[in-house]
């Protein structure tokens, strides 16, 4: 396993009334491969304001993988977390469970390409997909969540001058910018 400190997070939406089984799955496969997964069940306390704590998840992710099933096609939950993660323009990798119709694809996902585990697919063949998946572009991921969580930051404590970027972290930050613009 890898340090947390460095492993890419990936923040795990699922629905719990078809998918519970494969998402854990998915987590120790995910963990294993050196991956810092969230999920719902493990990463939210009792007591705690689950939907904040959801959105601060999802904040804290590079990556945020749907996990495709009719249930979670149909579920407000899910799509709250697909728009949040969008919103926050995070990454987001679909993987298909249990096959949903074309018509029945949640918006915004529709236009993804797909990965595809299930009976008819090795689990440890489709995990390796979605974890080189994951590890495209990992640098650029890394420093727009971690862009992302200062500017959640500074707008949480009142948009604080003294929380800008300045010198060589704003030039740098400019930097990436104009490289993902180019």
């Amino acid at each position: 396993m890898s340090d947390p400190s460095t492993s890419l997070r990936v923040f795990i939406s699922y629905a719990r009334s078809d998918c519970s089984a494969f998402a854990e799955d998915l987590l120790q496969g995910l963990e294993v491969a050196g991956f810092q997964p969230f999920l719902d069940r493990h990463d939210i306390a009792a007591g705690e304001d689950w939907e904040a704590r959801l959105g601060a998840l999802i904040q804290a992710a590079d990556t945020v993988v749907f996990v495709m099933s009719p249930a979670a096609a149909k579920s407000e939950r899910c799509a709250w977390e697909v728009a949040r993660a969008e919103e926050l323009s995070k990454r987001i990798i679909p993987v298909v469970a249990i096959d949903v119709p074309e018509a029945d694809t949640p918006k915004g996902l529709s236009r993804r390409n797909y990965i595809f585990f299930g009976a008819d697919r090795s689990f440890v063949r489709a995990l390796a997909e979605l974890a080189a998946a994951l590890k495209t572009d990992i640098d650029w991921i890394r420093e727009h969540t971690r862009l992302g969580e200062l500017a959640a930051r500074w707008s949480e404590r009142g948009r604080a001058e003294a929380l800008l970027l300045r010198g060589s972290e704003l030039e740098a930050a400019q930097a990436w910018l104009a490289g993902w613009q180019a």
